[in-house]
């Protein structure tokens, strides 16, 4: 490699103050032979470093065969003529440190007789910052390229339809949606007035609205409130509902609108109001059933018992389950004072606290200003949807139901009279506490609906009781009276019967006319005899005292012979007969009682046989049982009239108002054949006749003998 100094050359001081790298290599070995303080700037070597390195050091691996290819050609390196100048390649190169720059290679061949060999001279130019801009600009471009096509893609596909206007109002943009929105193509809709999409009765509206809105512009969101309506090309139309985006540019204002179809979601908000509404209807419907079944089952309870005070405490647990967390029932007395008789509460042990405060404190006075008292005065339901602490203290003065109320927690009350003709018997009083709820003007009528029934159960049960009372005052006199009456009558019967043995010897004409209306009079009053037994025994049995049965040994079978023979002489009309499978019955019996048992049971048979007929009466033994049927042919017994036909006063629907009687006889006979330890049951089928069987035990006779 020959020694080169840039005087050699001719170049000079020139080589040195140049700003672009100078590098001459030998064209015969590619190695550095010259190299300039500007190449030592850009590529990182000192001269020394640099002189005798192969030229190719200063390119990367990968772009060096394009150098080692386009170095080969070069004209510079070519035996032959000189080339004329000009030739340039850009590629990349390194420097020393690793970095990678980019630069552009010019080549010139020297030709100086002053040195041994060929030289190339080699310009060097850093395009490092030209690429970089380049490379940014590029960059830039593709990204708004991307931005663009990105912006194509959302704006087409988008949900929704897009149209933008220009500050003249003239669509200047429309989406693919936009076009299927409304049924027309893009190339339709560019350059058209916006009034265009909306029907026509808003078009001159829109066109004011739209001067005002492009004075202060602004950003109108979607779900702003604004909902209008859009018209389709076909000239259908359909609800709409829109967002504005403006935006200032050179060319004016745009506007860009966002416009959503809303008969899907209109479709879908009146399918879920319509879902709503029947839901609310099915809740109504179910709550409804509740109350129904609250009250149904309120009234069952009060129904089960004529002790009102104990179904009152029954109402107010089920209250406690279902109305309130907390109930007391107060009863207005018939001097005027007010007693608590109940109280329920839903939590147990809150319970045992309020009746430990309940016992320490007195019920309400009646001329309370508030609560239980003022109801009960007024007769008018009360409702406090929500109490506070300082509600309480400014309306309740009674210090008691105030220490109640306060350990209660109320939050809500209710206070309801109980109502009944007239008349208001206490009041009921409802409160809600833990369970957080309040109470509206539903649960008032409902807890009004409870009162009346509880009101009339009240009423119902001292009626009864009254009732009870008078039937106990009645029947006590009518057993007096029925007592009293028997002296007289065995008076009357005594008189008669000496009367009948002084006739017996007189011998007149008359004398067999007077022993006939004695006995009459006899029979009569045997007859009323029995009937005032009948009386007296009706009257101790509804007094709760049991008959004084007279028992000894009664043959069944006489009896009834005996009863059937004077019951034949009471009427031509029937055959009376006795049908016996054993030939004597005893038992251990009130044979008195027994007879009348009978002689009502045939006496029946004859009067509700109207066209006469046969009566017959069947004794027989079963097991341990004396069985006696009375049979007829008779008018016979109502179905519905079977289930009562043996209660006191009742009688059949088809005898009332034809056929007298005073419906005491089968009361009578039950009560003296259950107390013989006995039964007596009915068959009968109306227009066809009637079976009364009376069952007696036999076994009694052998454990009384």
């Amino acid at each position: 490699m020959p020694t080169v100094q840039p005087q050699d050359l001719g170049i000079g001081q020139l080589f040195w103050t140049v700003r672009e790298a100078v590098i001459v290599a030998d064209a015969t070995t590619g190695r550095i032979v010259l190299w300039n303080p500007a190449a030592e700037t850009l590529f990182g070597y000192s001269a020394a470093e640099a002189i005798g390195l192969p030229f190719e050091t200063l390119v990367p691996e990968r772009p060096r065969l394009q150098l080692q290819a386009a170095l080969a050609q070069h004209p510079a390196l070519a035996p032959g003529p000189a080339p004329s100048p000009g030739w340039s390649l850009e590629l990349p190169a390194r420097r020393k440190s690793g970095e990678y720059i980019f630069i552009e290679l010019s080549l010139s061949p020297i030709e100086d007789e002053a040195v041994d060999g060929r030289l190339v001279l080699a310009m060097v130019r850093d395009l490092t910052a030209r690429k970089q801009a380049e490379a940014e600009q590029a960059r830039l471009l593709r990204q708004a390229e991307a931005a663009e096509a990105k912006f194509r893609g959302l704006l087409e596909s988008a949900p929704d339809a897009i149209v933008t206007v220009d500050h003249e109002g003239r669509i200047t943009l429309a989406n693919a949606q936009a076009e299927q929105l409304f049924g027309y193509s893009r190339d339709e809709l560019l350059g058209q007035p916006v009034e265009l999409l909306l029907p026509e009765r808003f078009r001159t509206a829109h066109r004011h609205s739209r001067g005002g809105y492009a004075s202060a512009p602004r950003v109108r969101p979607m779900g702003a409130g604004l909902e209008l309506a859009g018209r389709r090309k076909d000239g259908s139309e359909f609800p709409a509902e829109i967002s504005l985006s403006p935006l200032e540019t050179e060319a004016g204002l745009l506007v860009t609108s966002v416009i959503r179809d809303l008969t899907e979601r209109k479709r879908a908000e009146e399918e879920r109001a319509q879902l709503i509404r029947e839901q609310a209807a099915r809740a109504a419907a179910e709550a409804g059933q509740r109350r129904l079944a609250f009250l149904a089952e309120a009234s069952s309870v009060l129904a089960s018992s004529l002790d009102y005070e104990a179904t009152l405490a029954s109402v107010a647990r089920l209250a406690v389950l279902t109305l309130a967390d907390y109930c007391v029932i107060h009863l207005a007395e018939e001097d005027g004072r007010i007693r608590r008789v109940e109280l329920a509460c839903a939590d147990p042990a809150r319970e045992a606290r309020l009746r430990e405060l309940q016992a320490r404190h007195p019920p309400p006075e009646p001329n309370a200003p508030a609560g239980a008292a003022r109801v009960i005065r007024t007769g008018q339901a009360e409702l406090y949807p929500d109490v506070s602490e300082a509600w309480l203290r400014a309306t309740i003065r009674e210090t008691g139901r105030l220490h109640i109320l306060g350990a209660l927690g109320a939050r809500s009350l209710m206070l309801v009279p109980l109502l009944a003709r007239g008349g208001t018997l206490g009041a009921l009083t409802f409160a809600l506490a833990e369970s957080g709820r309040h109470y509206g003007p539903e649960d008032l009528a409902l807890a009004e609906d409870l009162a009346r029934r509880c009101a009339l159960a009240i009423d119902n049960a001292r009626l009864y009781r009254q009732l009870q009372q008078a039937l106990r005052s009645r029947d006590e006199f009518l057993a007096s009276a029925a007592h009293d009456l028997k002296t007289p009558l065995t008076a009357i019967k005594g008189y008669a019967q000496l009367l009948q043995r002084q006739a017996a010897r007189l011998d007149t004409p008359q004398v067999a006319r007077l022993l006939d209306g004695l006995a009459k009079v006899d029979a009569i009053t045997n007859k009323m005899r029995a009937l005032i037994d009948e009386l007296v025994d009706l009257a101790r049995l509804e007094l709760g005292q049991p008959l004084a049965l007279i028992r000894k040994p009664t043959d069944l079978v006489a009896l009834a012979r005996q009863v059937a023979a004077e019951q034949q002489q009471t009427s031509g009309r029937h055959q009376v007969q006795v049908e016996a499978t054993v030939p004597e019955l005893v038992g251990w019996w009130d044979a008195a009682r027994l007879e009348r048992v009978l002689g009502n049971l045939l006496g029946n048979a004859i009067k509700y046989s109207l066209e006469g007929g046969e009566v017959t009466v069947r004794v027989a033994r079963e097991d341990s049982w004396a069985v006696v049927q009375v049979q007829d042919h008779g008018i016979g017994i109502p179905t519905a009239d079977l289930s009562r036909i043996f209660e006191r006063f009742q009688r059949g629907g088809n005898v009332i108002g034809r056929i007298p009687g005073t419906g005491i006889g089968l009361a009578g006979a039950r009560q003296i054949a259950e107390q013989h330890g006995g039964s007596i049951t009915v068959e009968s089928q109306e227009g066809l006749g009637t079976t009364i069987t009376v069952r007696l035990p036999l076994s009694v006779l052998s454990a009384e003998s």
